[in-house]
């Protein structure tokens, strides 16, 4: 017959998690540059300018209760001069799907002039390279 022996159960200590340092809380938002104007994004590693500059109309648009679909899209038809159901599908599209590219062009100034009739009609638009 084998012999019994009683183990004693022994308190072992959990590891110790090293401390780091906490990140603290995120800056906040920067209104002048993050605010509703008139802006574009530039890859910086672009070298010289970009081939062309896109319109985008921003689904944030619709937010406001003024901004019908059909005031958009009569809204878009008048500056950029596109059939009405083209722009009532691209009004469609930016609000269903955060955003619709309205229009490609290689220049600079006519995407800011375009962007900016559109936006002091109140819609929401971004230029993009």
């Amino acid at each position: 017959a084998r012999p019994r022996v009683a183990l004693s159960a022994v308190a072992v200590p959990a590891p110790v998690k090293p401390e780091t340092a906490a990140p603290g809380l995120p800056l906040p938002i920067d209104e002048s540059r993050y605010g509703e104007a008139v802006r574009w994004l530039m890859d910086e590693d672009m070298e010289g300018p970009p081939p062309a500059w896109n319109l985008l109309l921003l689904d944030k648009t619709f937010e406001e209760q003024s901004n019908t679909l059909a005031y958009v899209a009569g809204c878009i038809t008048t500056v950029l001069g596109l059939a009405l159901a083209v722009a009532e599908q691209k009004a469609a599209h930016a609000q269903q799907h955060h955003f619709a590219l309205l229009e490609t062009t290689p220049e600079r100034e006519e995407a800011f002039r375009k962007a900016r009739a559109l936006r002091d009609m109140k819609l929401l638009v971004r230029v993009t390279p």
